[in-house]
Formats: C-alpha cells, sequence, structure tokens
C-alpha cells in the first residue's frame, strides 16, 4: 500500500488532535479556533480528493472514519473544557439524539462488525453544523434555539444512520 495525499490530509486531522486538547486545556481560544478550522477543513478536504483522485477504496475509507470518530468524538470534551455553561444548558436536550447515536455505533459494531462512518448526508451535515456551532460557542453564548436546531439535527443523522444500519 502507497501512502496517498488523500492519506496525508486524513493523517493531519488525527496529528492536529493532540494540539487541539492541549490549546482547549490552557485556555488558548484563538489557537484552538485556528486548529479546528484547519482540522475541520481537512475532513472536507480528503473527501473531495479522494472522490477526486479515485482513492475512495476501503482503506480510505476506514482510515477517514478513524480520523472522524477521534475529532468529532472529541467535540464533546473540547465543549466541556471551553465552555461548560453552554454544556450545562445543553445536556437535557443531548439526551435525544445520544441513545440514537449510541444504538447506531452498537448495530455496526454487533450487526456489522465494522466500526466506520457511513457519511451519508445527514451526518455531514450533522459534522458541519456540530462544527459551526462549537466556533459559534467559543465567540460567545448561542441563542437557546441555536442549540435545539442542533439537536433536531443531530436526532435526524442519528436515527438516518441507525435505519440505514438496521436495513
Amino acid at each position: 500500500m502507497t501512502v496517498s495525499a488523500v492519506d496525508i490530509v486524513t493523517l493531519s486531522r488525527i496529528a492536529l488532535i493532540p494540539g487541539l486538547y492541549t490549546t482547549a486545556a490552557v485556555g488558548k481560544d484563538e489557537v484552538f479556533v485556528a486548529l479546528f478550522i484547519v482540522a475541520a477543513g481537512t475532513d472536507v478536504a480528503d473527501g473531495w480528493l479522494a472522490r477526486r483522485l479515485g482513492r475512495t477504496d476501503g482503506w480510505g475509507r476506514r482510515f477517514d472514519s478513524l480520523a472522524d470518530a477521534l475529532f468529532y468524538y472529541s467535540i464533546p470534551v473540547w465543549f466541556w473544557s471551553r465552555r461548560p455553561e453552554i454544556v450545562r444548558q445543553w445536556f437535557p436536550w443531548v439526551l435525544v439524539p445520544l441513545p440514537l447515536f449510541l444504538a447506531g455505533v452498537a448495530f455496526k459494531i454487533f450487526r456489522r462488525r465494522i466500526i466506520a462512518a457511513l457519511h451519508l448526508p445527514t451526518t455531514r451535515a450533522a459534522g458541519a453544523a456540530t462544527v459551526v456551532y462549537l466556533l459559534w460557542a467559543l465567540l460567545g453564548m448561542p441563542p437557546v434555539l441555536a442549540t435545539r436546531l442542533l439537536t433536531v439535527v443531530l436526532a435526524a443523522a442519528a436515527l438516518v444512520e441507525l435505519v440505514v444500519v438496521l436495513e
């Protein structure tokens, strides 16, 4: 197997994660935001590049799924470390999409024997909405309506993924 440009872009997202944790922990919001934007950009870039170069093979999808999991599953930790007041406000709403998400993960592992992002349009929209929301949260307190809309988007994405996994 040769390392492609797509793999390097995906690897760069993974390589940025320790820096994101560090800057979040020490409260360097400006540096965190810059790294976060670059990391989120690599998620868009590697998919686009993979399609352009015809590198949408199994290895690339699995590697991208690993990078996605490390990045997107870290977002709640970063939320908590940088904006705990938003997390406290948001917590009751997490109880809506979280069980659907966890059920989808469980069914992927136990039924399909995979740990992978399905890259559905709804999950892409949920990822983008989460990135925008986190950036908004770092700049100030998002309105309650934005929090509730994000919850609806996350729940819809989790539900669609669960339905696809169960088919």
